[in-house]
This record gives structure tokens, C-alpha cells and sequence, in this order.
């Protein structure tokens, strides 16, 4: 019986060790991101939606680059917004399209150079952190 206890312990311990690790996006909603930005907190932005193809694509590449490197990344999927949402986001960031990524500092974009456009590669996703000082 004690062997067990241990046994469960151990595995127990194991689990939510390895539960600390990045291994995705953190999906959030219209109003959680409203907070973000009046907390004018520093963040990565990914604007996706659930119904793209491109999309799918990119996911898999940004999925890999949060795992190794362990960046945070927040989700908005505007496939889920309403209407009014969606406009508001695509007028206070002129998105143009999706997948994108953004780079908010401060609360706000404050250069939209630097975004990742569309389905794009791992090493360029990499590349694009780096710049943006999210990967050393």
C-alpha cells in the first residue's frame, strides 16, 4: 500500500511539474484583451480564426516556436466575436486579413512593421520574436 501511495505521489508531482510548460496559445476573449490593452500590458497577439485554412497552417509553426522557446502567446479567434467586435478590432488595428501576429507594447501596437502577415514559417516566426525581443 505504500508502494503505491508513492507511486501516485510521484506521478502526481511528475504531471504538474510538466504542466508549467508552454506547449500552445492561450485563447482569450474580446473582453479579456480590452483589459490587456487598459492594462497596458506587453503581450503577443495572434488573430486567427478557427475557419481559415492559412490559419491551420500557421498554428502548427507558432505552436512549435511557443514549445521550444517558451513564449507567451495570446489567441483571439474572430470567428467567435460578433459583428460589432469585429470591426472594432480590425478598425483599432487595420488588419487586413488573418492569420496575423501582433506585438503590443504598452497597451498598444507601436509598430506595425513588425507584424507577421499571413501563413508563415517557422524560422520567420522565429525571426520575427527575436526582433521583437521576445526570444534572445
Amino acid at each position: 500500500m505504500k508502494k503505491v501511495s508513492l507511486l501516485l505521489f510521484s506521478i502526481i508531482i511528475l504531471m504538474v511539474g510538466c504542466s508549467n510548460k508552454l506547449t500552445t496559445y492561450k485563447e482569450i476573449n474580446y473582453k479579456k484583451l480590452n483589459e490587456m490593452f487598459a492594462n497596458k500590458e506587453d503581450f503577443i497577439l495572434y488573430v486567427g480564426s478557427s475557419e481559415c485554412p492559412k490559419c491551420a497552417l500557421y498554428t502548427m509553426a507558432l505552436k512549435r516556436v511557443i514549445k521550444k522557446y517558451q513564449v507567451e502567446v495570446y489567441y483571439i479567434d474572430i470567428y467567435k466575436l460578433n459583428v460589432e467586435e469585429q470591426d472594432e478590432l480590425a478598425d483599432k488595428f487595420n488588419l487586413d486579413g488573418v492569420p496575423m501576429t501582433l506585438f503590443i507594447v504598452d497597451g498598444e501596437e507601436k509598430t506595425p512593421s513588425n507584424r507577421i502577415r499571413g501563413n508563415q514559417t517557422y524560422d520567420k516566426i522565429v525571426a520575427s520574436f527575436k526582433k521583437n525581443n521576445y526570444i534572445k
